[in-house]
């Protein structure tokens, strides 16, 4: 397998979506290193000499070298069990404490995580009684499809459907957007689809968020499941990597602005029937004038 120094920067970015960040040697080390398993093995001997180096930049080291090696595996199975492999092969011995033993496994509890992008609203993740029986359904459902016989168009949107459901599942306790990354850069080669994955080097806190606005609803605040800013990040891996991402907004914003907009637009309408009625008033003021004449 080639040791490709972009897939590794490929890595480093989808370690973004946590706010991940490299240690300071991190690109020295893999330049020096001649293959994968070499560089992770520099860098843990590295970590055994500069203590300075925090669990985050470990994190962040180890799993950007596991990205690059997995995307460029061309072993793969499409199945549920695919997901558990991906986050095993990702995340063994990285995490510390109860994460570390629930690696490659589904969690065993249900969770909720702060989304920026929502103010700090959480998606509504699938129970973790059921997780085995959603993956089932929606791989059932997608093994139905032939993307073959598809428009551009419709095999965007469908792969975009089919990797916006299995996130909002969210089978495992951390580590999520990362596998589901890696599943469909890997699914989507299977197909065998030509893909530019710098994308997800350089957006992936907007690949994250278009999952997060993808599967949320706050029918009181008018805001629906939009999907359409994760087409357009399939749009621009499949199709094409000059088309412009779609410009995100966060929901909340939007809708605060469409209620200025609504008041705005009352106002003005209430402003004219007082000149209306203002005016109305003149000319009947004009009009006794004259006839008292």
């Amino acid at each position: 397998m080639n040791y490709d120094f972009k897939s590794i920067e490929v890595g480093v970015g989808l370690n973004g979506v946590d706010d991940l960040k490299p240690s300071k040697n991190f690109y020295k080390i893999v330049k020096e290193s001649t293959n994968y398993k070499e560089a992770e093995n520099n860098l843990k001997q590295y970590y055994q000499t500069d203590k300075t180096v925090n669990s985050e930049e470990k994190e962040c080291d180890i799993v950007a070298i596991r990205i690059a090696n997995l995307i460029n595996e061309k072993a793969f199975v499409f199945s549920p069990e695919a997901l558990k492999q991906i986050h095993k092969k990702l995340f063994e011995g990285v995490f510390e404490g109860k994460l570390n033993l629930m690696v490659g496994e589904f969690r065993s509890y249900n969770i909720i995580k702060s989304e920026e992008i929502l103010d700090g609203r959480s998606v509504t993740y699938g129970d973790y009684e059921e997780l085995s029986s959603y993956l089932s359904y929606d791989f059932n459902e997608e093994k139905k499809k032939n993307y073959a016989l598809m428009s551009l168009n419709e095999q965007v949107k469908n792969i975009s459907d089919f990797i916006s459901k299995i996130w909002q599942i969210h089978p495992f306790a951390e580590g999520n957007t990362r596998t589901t990354a890696v599943f469909a850069i890997k699914y989507l080669k299977k197909m065998g689809f030509e893909l530019d994955n710098s994308l997800f080097r350089d957006s992936s806190k907007y690949f994250r968020n278009a999952l997060v606005l993808s599967n949320f609803s706050d029918v009181k605040a008018k805001i629906g499941e939009d999907r359409s800013y994760l087409d357009s990040f399939f749009a621009k891996l499949m199709i094409d990597n000059k088309l412009e991402l779609k410009e995100m907004k966060n929901p909340y914003k939007i809708n605060i602005e469409n209620n200025l907009k609504d008041i705005k637009s009352l106002s003005s309408k209430f402003n004219e029937i007082l000149s209306d009625e203002e005016t109305k008033t003149n000319t009947e003021k004009q009009s006794n004038i004259r006839k008292q004449k």
